[in-house]
């Protein structure tokens, strides 16, 4: 069984303060068989892990939360970010590099999302629905995604939504063997925590008013 942290940020996203070496070097301390760096619209960091990345037994998966008119979703196994980050033009984007589309928070009041009629009305375009988020203060909008996995039939992930070195792997993806076929094969599950969500957006909020001096 392996388990890896599919949303992960560094200071390639204004968001965050996290070292990508230090990311590469939490989630090998912390028991990680892998990661996903999903910095906003951008892939720097995941591109620079990966070549800094010597353990075969390890992935790092270049990814990118992107932020899509209406809410965010990442993008897994990727080459580029898409140039256009209307809707359409990145479902056609990641396809045409064979990557997988994941919901990012979907149903997250105080972060942007896509509401439930346009998940459900677009399901098609989807791989899979980010059950489990660190970052969600309340409970509630974890387990409203948990229950639009089901009924949609959708492959289980989640992550940590790191910004800062105390966040990294609090949220794992299970599976066996391959994760992009496990999520194809809706062959994943996930368990976290989201014990440090309060704190962590409360840095993220300093850390943002710091830059701007």
């Amino acid at each position: 069984m392996k388990a890896y942290d599919l949303h992960c940020h560094t200071w390639y996203s204004p968001c965050s303060n996290l070292n990508p070496k230090l990311a590469l070097k939490l989630a090998k301390k912390r028991g990680l068989n892998g990661i996903a760096i999903t910095d906003h619209n951008e892939i720097k960091a995941a591109y620079q892990i990966s070549k800094l990345n010597k353990d075969k037994d390890f992935e790092v998966v270049i990814a990118s939360e992107l932020s899509v008119n209406g809410g965010h979703l990442t993008a897994l196994y990727i080459n580029e970010v898409p140039k256009k980050l209307d809707f359409f033009s990145v479902v056609d984007s990641v396809r045409s590099q064979g990557g997988l589309l994941i919901l990012a928070h979907p149903y997250d009041l105080t972060r942007r999302h896509f509401n439930k009629e346009f998940i459900f009305k677009n399901k098609k375009y989807f791989d899979g629905i980010e059950v489990f988020n660190s970052r969600e203060i309340f409970h509630i909008f974890n387990k409203k995604a948990e229950n639009s996995r089901k009924e949609l039939n959708f492959a289980a992930v989640g992550g940590s939504d790191s910004h800062f070195s105390f966040e990294v792997g609090r949220t794992k993806t299970f599976f066996e063997d391959n994760l992009y076929k496990s999520i194809k094969n809706k062959q994943t599950f996930v368990s976290g925590t989201n014990l440090y969500g309060l704190p962590g957006h409360f840095f993220t909020r300093i850390h943002k008013l710091l830059n701007k001096f």
